[in-house]
């Protein structure tokens, strides 16, 4: 919705710390408190500094919402992995209603 990129932790195949070196975040949201796991994973590439709390929702596990700021360690020290390539978005397929896609269509 904010047009940010998003690294959400619980989800996908990368490792919370192969995602951070990665994309090199600025910021980390995190509901009531940063989990052990997940500070292990960012402590040693980042200075976690806390810059808001906001209250949110009304589960007790998940009434407030902090927002973390995420400055390097070093330069040195946190060195960003290759970047991760988009596949080229294929060109629109333009038919006429009802009519089937060539062959040279279909190839992307």
């Amino acid at each position: 919705m904010t047009g940010l990129p998003s690294i959400d932790d619980d989800f996908g195949t990368m490792d919370l710390d192969v995602r951070a070196r990665t994309y090199q975040p600025g910021w980390y949201v995190a509901w009531n408190d940063i989990e052990d796991d997940k500070m292990d994973d960012l402590a040693p590439y980042f200075h976690i500094q806390r810059v808001a709390a906001f209250p949110a929702l009304d589960d007790p596990e998940r009434n407030e919402m902090i927002l973390y700021r995420l400055d390097p360690v070093s330069a040195e020290k946190v060195e960003p992995l290759a970047p991760v390539r988009k596949a080229p978005t294929p060109k629109p397929l333009v038919t006429k209603l009802g009519q089937q896609p060539s062959t040279e269509q279909l190839q992307h």
